[in-house]
């Protein structure tokens, strides 16, 4: 009976992959999508640990490039796996997690990470931009932290393997949250216009309500200077006919 226990509270043996996704653009902002999943030695599976997360970001201040974005799909995906190990050692689960493959679609960027991966932090220094640098470091201190874990850490490109079901869908999540993403800024620039053809539109009534205000004004002095030079005009004419009249002024 001892035996059966110890056999059935053997973790079962599973690598966790991540595969990422970036949609970039200088004007509508950045996509990325990750499909996180697990897999025994002899198939993966569907719904063991796997999560799909979408992030959307609108400004590209700090990140600039494609090359850039993809770095930082890196470290979401880094961070992800990061919280499912943690949660899976804190709960005791039965799932043994001994290796991390986060998978980049952009084989450059694959290339570069491996490279200061095999050599140590100081490699960073060959890197001229102190922005590539800093993203480097955040990726390589996201693999340390995963290490901890006792999982072997690992970046490669999608032609190295990889699920091509779970490849095209988290394209496709990417690709269509940047539509969400370009739909909504529409929106918003329409609703802009709007606004401010209305201000404008506030501001010709005004000012067409202050000529109508100064036009009325005008009108009521001359009717007023009209009055007042009518009674002069008969009080001299009366003036005049009194002194025609009596040959003597009042």
């Amino acid at each position: 009976m001892s035996r059966l226990s110890n056999i059935l509270t053997v973790p079962q043996q599973v690598s966790l992959i991540l595969h990422t996704a970036v949609v970039f653009s200088h004007k509508e902002g950045i996509s990325i999508s990750i499909i996180q999943s697990a897999a025994t030695d002899a198939t993966q599976s569907n719904t063991l640990l796997r999560e799909e997360h979408k992030h959307s970001i609108k400004h590209t201040k700090n990140v600039k490039t494609r090359k850039r974005a993809h770095i930082f799909a890196l470290i979401l995906a880094m961070g992800l796996a990061r919280s499912t190990l943690k949660q899976q050692y804190a709960t005791a689960a039965r799932i043994k997690v001994q290796r991390v493959t986060v998978l980049c679609s952009l084989p450059a960027v694959a290339q570069v990470i491996k490279h200061h991966q095999a050599c140590s932090i100081k490699s960073l220094k060959s890197v001229v931009s102190t922005e590539d640098q800093s993203m480097l470091r955040r990726v390589l201190a996201g693999v340390r932290q995963l290490s901890r874990y006792n999982a072997q850490v690992s970046v490669v490109g999608y032609e190295a393997e990889g699920n091509t079901v779970d490849a095209a869908r988290v394209e496709t999540i990417a690709r269509h949250r940047k539509k969400k993403v370009c739909c909504r800024r529409r929106h918003e620039q329409q609703i802009m216009s709007t606004n401010t053809e209305t201000a404008g539109n506030r501001e010709e009534d005004k000012g067409s309500d202050k000529e109508e205000r100064d036009g009325a004004d005008n009108r009521e002095e001359g009717r007023s200077d009209s009055s007042h030079w009518g009674r002069s005009t008969e009080r001299e004419s009366s003036s005049a006919f009194i002194m025609d009249k009596t040959g003597e002024p009042e």
